[in-house]
């Protein structure tokens, strides 16, 4: 039942989707190809370099949300063993015990 319902919204979203955002209209006719080669370089240009630092900046912050993940992993285990120990560490002073009075 929860996969028919998983399914059922995925396809709405996707339709959803596809209604938000028509496909784009095609583009003028050129007027020659000598004249599209030097801005169809620029533009491949363009697009590797912003690749390359969409590449690197995605990397970066895969760095730092995983040094987060780790450094609060780590703080959580110290906490629960520090939490243990503390838990289970006998009493350096015992108690007395009561002795009964004798008659």
């Amino acid at each position: 039942m929860k996969k028919l319902a998983l399914l059922l919204g995925l396809a709405a979203t996707l339709t959803v989707a596809q209604t938000a955002h028509p496909a784009r209209p095609t583009p003028p006719a050129a007027k020659s190809a000598s004249s599209c080669v030097p801005a169809l370089q620029e533009q491949m240009q363009l697009d590797t370099t912003n690749a390359l630092q969409l590449k690197a900046t995605s990397y970066q912050q895969g760095i730092v949300e995983g040094a987060i993940c780790g450094a609060g992993a780590m703080l959580l285990i110290v906490g629960v063993v520090g939490a243990i120990r503390k838990k289970n560490q006998p009493t350096s002073n015992p108690q007395p015990l009561s002795h009964a009075a004798s008659a």
